[in-house]
């Protein structure tokens, strides 16, 4: 069972009320009360996905995606949390849980019983049979059997496959130099063999596990992954399967064994099995999809399909949730149309296989129904022996509508009004264009198991073609958004068939080299200098009151010089207001560095701005029209590790019991006397020893030994009550990451209404649980739990400890030990300036003139007399007429300010300046 936790999210959708589908009823009605059915719960809270991108915009690839991981699964936490509640209530009638944070849903299976019970949990947008059978793109059986690298390239000596140098991939690696290094591709397809030579360099590893230690080392849910997992056999061998291998041969088979098949030869592999011959349901797609976004993958190549099937339908509503997370990671996700093309039985406009009906990251201007974006490029598959689409290509457009309205009436599942946005309505309208574009696929080759070379056909074939090829882009790119790397791939294609953008060939074939060219930037973000001396408290850090300069490093990509370099700073974040947004450079050499010419960038911190994460757009324009947009992200304050509790208690360390209604065994403080069972004395009731690590020798137990008399293992337990055991008042402001563990032990011999909590609470009066026993320990255990996703933390947090007897007299021990809170929280060191005279006004010395894309501004400084101390920010503000009203524009710490924007807007402007400082304005 795996559960995945983290911290906090956004807003809702549509709510409705609890809905079991069609397709569950059904099997409900044939179902024992034992049997076990596969279900998935999808919550009704999910973000809006304009809010989700505001909330990302200027972040880092990497910050991008830790911050949607840690935003969806914090939003699983807090959503689900009534229904974990009652599956952990039901542990016989629940098994195999696991939670599909992507989605904000819970796979499981679960007896009729316990699915009746979730019908009335708040929350749940519906209940759901685990459905959609997912099968390789080509439709063909996965074979499986035995099977036969590094940074070096292609091999120099092999022979390159005919298709790949066609597409462009050969001119990439010996004119540009790419060869798709640093780029991490997820392979979710039948597994992979990881032994071919071609690829058994480029297998990737993950770092943070330590190999064959039966431990979840980087605690992600999965023991011992290593080079990814297999969601079929639920195990951390991943190899299996000739199509998955054929896949990832394409994608970065380097020629190590004499033929280059691979796009990308020095890409990495994360491979992520759905078996040869398994059942695949939507869940284990969106499971696999969110490993893959989580550990680190820049693409998804994906080879599968869920088609439309109406025995089986696949949930598109769920596949839109899971692309929409993908896009917001920045995880652009790459997959086969499906091959369906002149099928009988699965028509336009669902002859496209989910998910890649899913939009794609960025509209062409042929899509002139608009609506919500997503991960997924489509592929279409071109016959290398021909050089036409291949007649099995599916074919577009797909439909994002109400199904039951226009396709069919028995569509299991309810789809949310907010996905109606492209609708075909049986041909009125244009709905989604797909493919996007094609590449070869029938009559290509790949590599096979066992070393060797083998051909491959259909859109399965096609699409790791566009996956190597995205890899290259981001080895020359690596902060480009999935909406640049689409536009690229789209605007390079090789036209083929009807006018624009069609629904045969997408924007036509594949031209690796062209879409290298489009997204490669000559100038990228190298690094960042603060300076706070000045107006702030020196030490390098932002802090609140603060004005600091930012020097900005660019680096050149290009064997040119670059003589003519401006940035644009900018930020959204609250509580930030970036003065002299803009800066020049001096001649950026060619493959060199660069740092601002002064005056460089100024920033001012507002009180209210600490612990916030400050999101920095950065904007490098040169050349004709070139822009290309960068960004990065700093946190106000210090971050600073703590440890709020730390008690072995071989001191009372400020802690308290109280005793409650209980007649005896409340808490006591001192070194445990085993006592055991009356009639098996190899079963402890209460522990002989505590946990601390010798000469440490007390803990905290209920009631310690045995009084005289009879009946020993229950004449000096907790009875009549509850005994609360309650930690100090602990916390910081401003925490960013607190987790707990504990040693405890807890026995009952008769169950019923006796319990043990762990219990967590941040005002002393509302308790959140941490763990509840019902069922004897049999021995000290030690507990783990990360606190951020249960409740928010404050200045005032406490832990208790609760041994409850229900009143049955039955025997109720309970001890705790080593009790440790840990976290992070932000210091800040508030920074108040110097008090001063209002300054002079500037008086009518301003000048304007416009240069490239913005005004620029300069005036004379404020004077300074007896009166007025100088001017340390000046205004700029504009309005259509003299007269007008005056909107804040810019701000500048020095006498020439810049308008971003004026150039771009109609009319005449008139400007006015202003003078202020910490004495107010003039």
């Amino acid at each position: 069972m795996r559960w995945l936790a983290a911290f906090l999210i956004l807003l809702a959708t549509d709510a409705s009320a609890t809905t079991i589908d069609s397709n569950l009823q059904q099997a409900l009605i044939h179902a024992g009360p034992d049997d076990f059915l596969p279900v998935v719960v999808m919550m009704e809270e999910f973000p809006d996905t304009a809010g989700r991108l505001d909330a990302i915009r200027g972040l880092s690839r990497s910050d991008r995606r830790t911050r949607v991981v840690t935003d969806m699964r914090a939003l699983a936490t807090r959503s689900q949390a009534p229904v974990r509640k009652l599956l952990s209530a039901s542990p016989s009638g629940v098994r195999d849980v696991r939670v599909l944070w992507g989605v904000n849903g819970l796979a499981f299976e679960a007896k009729p019983e316990v699915i009746d019970l979730l019908t009335s949990v708040p929350g749940i947008r519906r209940i759901q049979h685990d459905a959609g059978s997912g099968r390789p793109a080509d439709g063909k059986p996965a074979l499986t059997g035995p099977t036969g690298g590094d940074a070096s390239g292609p091999n120099p000596d092999a022979t390159v496959r005919g298709e790949v140098v066609a597409m462009g991939a050969k001119d990439v690696w010996d004119l540009l130099g790419y060869t798709g290094r640093g780029a991490i591709v997820a392979v979710l397809d039948t597994g992979v063999f990881p032994d071919h030579p071609d690829i058994a360099d480029h297998i990737w590893t993950n770092l943070g596990e330590i190999p064959g230690n039966a431990i979840d080392d980087d605690m992600n849910g999965f023991v011992d992954d290593t080079w990814g997992w297999d969601f079929c056999e639920d195990d951390n061998d991943p190899r299996a399967g000739n199509h998955g291998t054929q896949v990832a041969g394409q994608v970065a088979g380097d020629g190590a064994n004499g033929t280059v098949t691979g796009m990308a030869p020095d890409a990495e592999l994360m491979v992520l099995g759905f078996g040869s011959s398994c059942f695949v349901p939507d869940s284990m797609g969106w499971e696999a999809s969110d490993y893959a976004v989580a550990m680190g993958a820049d693409i998804i190549t994906e080879s599968f399909i869920w088609p439309y099937d109406e025995s089986d339908m696949p949930d598109y509503e769920g596949w839109r949730r899971q692309t929409e997370t993908e896009y917001a990671a920045g995880v652009i996700h790459v997959n086969a149309g499906g091959n369906d093309g002149g099928s009988a039985t699965r028509l336009v406009p669902y002859q496209i296989g989910a998910p890649a009906n899913s939009p794609p990251p960025w509209h062409h201007p042929d899509q002139t129904l608009v609506g919500a974006l997503s991960s997924v490029i489509a592929v279409g598959n071109i016959s290398w022996t021909n050089d036409t689409i291949a007649s099995s290509s599916s074919l577009g457009p797909s439909a994002w509508e109400d199904i039951v309205a226009y396709t069919w009436t028995g569509y299991p599942h309810s789809l949310t009004p907010l996905l109606f946005d492209y609708p075909y309505q049986n041909g009125a309208s244009m709905g989604l264009i797909r493919p996007d574009l094609s590449a070869y696929g029938n009559g290509t080759t790949s590599i096979c198991p066992g070393g060797s070379y083998c051909g491959f056909s259909g859109t399965s074939s096609a699409t790791p073609h566009v996956s190597g090829a995205l890899a290259l882009m981001l080895e020359a790119n690596p902060e480009a958004t999935p909406a640049e790397l689409a536009a690229a791939l789209m605007t390079t294609a090789e036209h083929r068939g009807t006018a624009g953008k069609n629904n045969v060939y997408g924007t036509g074939l594949l031209q690796a080299y062209e879409a290298v060219l489009a997204v490669e930037s000559s100038v990228v973000y190298f690094g960042h200098t603060f300076d706070d001396t000045s107006a702030g408290n020196g030490d390098g850090l932002l802090d609140p009151g603060e004005t600091i300069e930012i020097q900005i490093t660019a680096e050149s990509r290009t064997d040119s010089v670059i003589s003519d370099l401006e940035a644009i700073l900018t930020s959204s974040t609250p509580g930030v207001i970036v003065h002299n947004q803009r800066a020049t450079f001096p001649a950026l050499p060619a493959r060199g560095t660069a740092l601002t010419d002064a005056p460089h960038f100024r920033v001012t911190i507002e009180p209210s701005a600490c612990s916030a994460i400050v999101e920095f757009d950065l904007e490098f324009r040169y050349g004709s029209g070139s822009v290309r947009h960068s960004g990065f992200s700093v946190r106000v304050g210090k971050e600073t590790a703590s440890t709020f509790l730390d008690a072995d208690f071989e001191s009372s360390s400020g802690w308290t019991s109280d005793p409650g209604s209980t007649s005896r065994g409340q808490f006591v403080r001192e070194d445990p006397i085993g006592v055991v069972e009356d009639d098996n004395a190899s079963v402890y009731v209460q522990p002989e020893d505590d946990t601390t690590t010798n000469p440490g020798d007390t803990c905290w137990v209920t009631g310690n030994g045995f009084l005289s008399g009879p009946n020993k293992q229950d004449n000096n337990d907790v009875d009549d009550g509850t005994a609360t055991l309650t930690s100090p008042v602990f916390g910081a402001p401003f925490i960013l990451e607190l987790s707990a563990s504990f040693d405890r032990w807890y026995y009952d011999n008769a169950g019923g209404g006796d319990s043990f909590f762990a219990e967590a609470s941040n005002d002393g009066s509302n308790w959140v649980t941490l763990e509840h026993l019902v069922t004897p320990t049999g021995d000290w255990g030690t507990t783990n739990v990360d606190l951020m996703p249960l409740l928010a933390p404050s200045e005032t947090m406490q832990v208790r400890f609760r041994v409850t007897d229900g009143g049955s007299d039955s025997t109720v021990e309970g001890a705790v030990d080593e009790v440790h809170v840990s976290g992070v929280w932000v210091d800040c060191i508030d920074y108040t300036p110097p008090a001063a005279l209002a300054p002079n006004a500037v008086g009518n010395t301003l000048l304007a003139s416009r240069v490239g894309a913005h005004v620029e501004l300069s005036w004379q400084a404020s004077p300074v007399d007896g009166g007025h101390d100088a001017a340390t920010l000046y205004r700029i503000e504009r309005s259509s007429t003299a007269n007008g009203t005056f909107i804040e524009t810019a701000s500048s710490i020095t006498t020439v300010g810049y308008d971003i924007d004026g150039t771009t807007l109609p009319g005449v402007h008139f400007y006015l300046v202003t003078a202020e400082n910490a004495g107010g304005p003039e």
